[in-house]
């Protein structure tokens, strides 16, 4: 699966509401839902100081953000299925204001050579981890782009908003994505977000988008919603 595209819409996600429960932890139940079938709920996303967990699909694939210290940042993705699985992990270091891959590696699995050939590579001062994004959304710096860094790639997204009264509407369209080796499934779909001001804050009530598969061509519907227990 190409992880990538599903950071990209959860980003947006993830930025408006991770200070909207307590600081300590924030949780999020994503369901699944195919044409002609009810919805289950087998996806989630959690967060924690410095971490970032997602599992889709029971499992089968996952992903994991972590701040190791303030000039070094990992990026770890799994592919659960039998007879392709993979382990992939990004370690990037901070220097003076910019981000660089020091190192790609396959945990599990064979390495990709178009992940491999990205080391070294020093990013422009404005592309983020999903974890400062985080950051600059709770200072108010969040605006109308969203720049991110995903498995050693950078992104823009645009991002449109509709508020009326304390009710906050969210829709961005992904960016143009090429299709890499080894993909999967794509997150190529509009992302839509209702969200809640409340106490400065920004609280989010759900998300829905869409995932394709590659190989069969079938859309799979997803809807976040954010787990207050």
């Amino acid at each position: 699966m190409n992880i990538k595209e599903i950071v990209l819409a959860g980003a947006m996600l993830l930025s408006s509401a991770v200070f909207s429960q307590s600081p300590d932890k924030l949780y999020f139940d994503v369901y699944t839902k195919w044409d002609g079938l009810p919805k289950i709920n087998s996806s989630s996303v959690n967060v924690i100081p410095g971490e970032i967990d997602c599992s889709f699909f029971f499992g089968l694939y996952s992903m994991k953000f972590k701040k190791v210290n303030d000039s070094t940042y990992h990026e770890t993705v799994k592919t659960g299925i039998f007879w392709s699985s993979r382990e992939e992990l990004f370690e990037y270091s901070f220097k003076d204001s910019s981000y660089i891959l020091e190192k790609y590696s396959a945990i599990l699995g064979k390495s990709r050579e178009e992940k491999s050939v990205l080391e070294e590579t020093i990013y422009n001062k404005k592309y983020k981890d999903l974890l400062w994004l985080i950051d600059d959304f709770e200072n108010g710096l969040f605006g109308d782009s969203l720049h991110l860094i995903v498995q050693g790639i950078p992104y823009s997204v645009k991002i449109e908003k509709t508020q009326k009264g304390k009710d906050i509407l969210y829709f961005s369209n992904p960016p143009e994505i090429k299709d890499e080796p080894g993909d999967f499934m794509t997150f190529s779909f509009p992302f839509q977000l209702h969200a809640k001001e409340e106490n400065e804050k920004i609280i989010p009530i759900e998300f829905h988008t869409k995932l394709l598969n590659v190989k069969s061509g079938k859309k799979t519907h997803l809807e976040g919603i954010l787990n207050e227990d």
